[in-house]
């Protein structure tokens, strides 16, 4: 089972590295690189992003929530992965981990100049990381109540 887990770990990453670094969609931009394209002002280009939308095509549409829900969708396995492999179960410490990870996510992507560095991702990743901190807590309960009710029937 841990191999397993593990085996699912290394997919997860090379997903997430994929997704973030090398996916297709972002060679589609064709952006001059350059210090104004960062966003350190929270929600503001994503309230700006939305609020353009208007009439626009569908297309449009679901590259802005492919973006908003891909963001929350990418840490959401987060911590499993610390919780199941690496027992670390402090939430604030899962937290902090979160927060760091995206961090370096768009450092990185400041570095290299690949993709667009944005706190609202930041923001939108760690939001990922308290669902699937929330979600692995409701299947632990499950998982319990489960085994204490069959050990109650036997």
């Amino acid at each position: 089972m841990n191999i397993l887990k593990w085996f699912l770990l290394v997919l997860y990453l090379a997903a997430l590295i994929y997704i973030v670094f090398f996916v297709g969609r972002r060679h589609e931009l064709e952006l001059i690189w350059s210090n104004e394209l960062i966003n350190y002002i929270p929600l503001k280009q994503t309230i700006q992003w939305f609020q353009s939308l208007g009439n626009t095509p569908n297309k449009e549409w679901k590259e802005f929530y492919s973006n908003l829900i891909g963001n929350i969708l990418l840490f959401i396995p987060f911590p499993f992965f610390l919780r199941e492999l690496f027992n670390i179960t402090k939430k604030s410490l899962i937290l902090k981990l979160g927060i760091a990870s995206s961090i370096l996510i768009e450092i990185l992507q400041f570095l290299w100049k690949i993709g667009v560095p944005d706190i609202d991702d930041v923001l939108l990743n760690v939001s990922g990381v308290l669902i699937g901190n929330f979600l692995w807590k409701s299947i632990i309960k499950s998982r319990y109540n489960k085994d204490q009710l069959y050990n109650k029937q036997v």
